[in-house]
């Protein structure tokens, strides 16, 4: 059995968002990510035949060959059946990747989707019925948050209220408030600190250019009572 199609088994059978961990989720991507290089190369290789292919039967026609036409004929019949099974493993395999990358993206943002009562339907709906919903949500290839929340609170008219309630933006803005008051409490006392710091240090290089000032005066001051003074002037003839 395929690779592709041992992890379509795994994900797939039988099982739900929560049975499926996270670092498991995370294996299979790589996998999958290893069997689509590994069709890809394959690919290649048929792609690189089936040209050489038909380079041989025009040879062969120019040359009125019939025999050695009808065999490479043959040959690049069951070359184009190939690409059309390589071209199917391409598409399911691309497929269950895609799944799985979605399904970790829904791993890691679970604590988003609990903000919006959705995160318990996420995680004990079957993967296969879940997979619809992704789908549905995806726009311009990417799986949208808005839309998903919004296509699974329309299960029940109860949580259908609150989704819409809690994206409302006075509720963002809430949600908002609530985490930069967090990240004030954080970061006040080590704002606080720096800046008592700071305007220590500040204050002890304004102290010490003032004395160091005060020195260089006294010494001038000194300097001009010890110096005697010269009565003497050139101008003055004497």
């Amino acid at each position: 059995m395929k690779l592709w199609l041992k992890i379509k088994n795994a994900v797939c059978g039988n099982q739900t968002l929560d049975s499926m961990k996270l670092e498991q989720l995370q294996r299979e991507q790589l996998s999958l990510q290893n069997e689509l290089h590994r069709i890809d190369t394959e690919s290649s290789k048929n792609e690189q035949t089936r040209i050489q292919l038909e380079n041989d039967y025009r040879a062969a026609h120019e040359q009125k060959m019939e025999s050695s036409k009808k065999i490479i004929a043959r040959k690049l019949q069951n070359n184009l059946a190939s690409q059309k099974g390589i071209d199917i493993k391409t598409t399911h395999a691309s497929r269950i990747y895609q799944l799985v990358s979605n399904m970790i993206i829904l791993k890691e943002k679970m604590e988003y989707y609990e903000t919006f009562g959705v995160a318990k339907i996420l995680r004990s709906m079957d993967i296969k019925k879940l997979e619809g919903y992704i789908n549905d949500s995806i726009v311009e290839g990417r799986m949208q948050d808005e839309k998903l929340i919004t296509l699974l609170g329309g299960i029940d008219s109860s949580l259908s209220q609150q989704v819409e309630n809690n994206m409302s933006g006075d509720n963002i803005q809430i949600f908002m408030n609530s985490l930069d008051e967090k990240l004030t409490k954080t970061e006040s006392p080590q704002t606080i600190n720096m800046d008592s710091r700071e305007n220590h240090d500040d204050l002890a290089a304004i102290n010490q250019v003032v004395n160091r000032g005060l020195e260089v005066a006294r010494l001038m001051q000194k300097q001009e009572n010890d110096v005697p003074v010269n009565i003497a002037c050139g101008e003055c003839g004497i």
